[in-house]
């Protein structure tokens, strides 16, 4: 089975041919009349207009790539577009007026009518200059169709991430068993600790106060994050005691992240690893290159909470609406490690 790429390219290819043949000879039966269905010069006007459209293609194919390296779709497509299309008539101009010039030549040469060696290159090379907009034109036209319709889907896809990020939180912070082990540890404070117990409170209700006031937010400071992250750690201290050791070392946290995403981190280590006293587990939360790494020691459990398996996939979901930088994550030596970028 082809692959889609291959598959576009042909159909690529197809277009190309079929549009130089229809326009050389649309042009060729303007100035020569029914004087081309003749054999020979029906395929010497096939073979030119080919020959034509695939040095205007090679060369609007590279420069199509080469200038959004520089100006980029996203930033300004209308500059983007205007180079480009200037590029590609230049290009035309000079490539067409040489490949004329070589084919023309020999006959001027042979029959001594430089005259008409210039009127004829120059019409040719007009004629390939307005095929050439023709088909930009209708190529561009088709790219951006494309490009369009994948950045409509590329945005309901990130709505339906968002909407299931904050499904899982919600599900996370409401669900019997967080509520149960939340007013547990709470009971036992209220007897022990008042004091705690009322810190504890307070915690809780910065966590919900942050689920509710960051719902509809694409991005969120890293201090804010941070401080979610620390509010959760802080009522999961007092369920797991010395069997968790947590260690946030971000001095001054700049830029911005998705949200709730380093608190899914750490609930999905909670979740799907073994923590106790003997081998408690290790999160450590750092900055490194541009990334919020979340790392901690890996010893899965052999049974795993139920959940709907889109912790990581949906964070990635969502990053990559926002930025071209990756999520990373992976088992490296005896940790699990993931890194999200900040954005800047």
């Amino acid at each position: 089975m082809k692959s889609p790429l291959v598959i576009q390219w042909v159909k690529s290819i197809g277009i190309l041919f079929g549009l130089s043949i229809g326009f050389g000879l649309l042009f060729a039966f303007i100035f020569s009349g029914f004087s081309i269905l003749k054999l020979p010069h029906l395929f010497a006007t096939a073979l030119y207009s080919v020959s034509i459209g695939v040095i205007v293609w090679a060369g609007s194919e590279v420069i199509s790539r080469w200038v959004p390296r520089y100006w980029p779709w996203q930033v300004n497509p209308g500059r983007t577009f205007t180079i480009t299309f200037t590029l590609c008539i230049v290009y035309t101009l000079i490539s067409i007026s040489a490949f004329n010039f070589a084919i023309l030549y020999p006959r001027a040469q042979a029959n001594n009518n430089w005259t008409g060696f210039i009127e004829s290159v120059l019409i040719h090379t007009l004629i390939a200059v307005i095929i050439t907009i023709i088909i930009f034109l209708f190529f561009f036209l088709r790219k951006f169709l494309s490009h369009w319709r994948e950045g409509m889907q590329r945005e309901e896809q990130y709505k339906r991430d968002v909407l299931s990020a904050q499904y899982e939180v919600l599900r996370s912070q409401v669900n019997p068993h967080f509520l149960f082990n939340s007013l547990s540890v709470l009971t036992s404070l209220v007897e022990t600790e008042p004091q705690a117990a009322v810190k504890f409170i307070g915690k809780l209700a910065e966590v919900y106060r942050y689920v509710l006031d960051m719902h509809d937010r694409d991005t969120v400071s890293l201090a804010e994050e941070l401080n979610l992250a620390n509010a959760c750690l802080f009522m999961q201290q007092y369920r797991f005691t010395e069997q968790l050791v947590v260690n946030i070392n971000i001095k001054n946290p700049v830029g911005k992240i998705v949200p709730h995403s380093l608190q899914m981190l750490l609930e999905n280590a909670l979740k799907h690893n073994i923590t106790s006293e003997e081998n408690p587990l290790k999160i450590e939360v750092y900055e490194e290159d541009g990334y919020v790494v979340c790392r901690n020691n890996y010893q899965p459990r052999e049974v795993v909470e139920p959940s709907t398996g889109t912790g990581l996939k949906n964070i990635a979901g969502r990053y990559a609406v926002l930025t071209p930088k990756p999520v990373l994550s992976g088992i490296e030596g005896n940790s699990f490690i993931v890194r999200i970028p900040i954005i800047a």
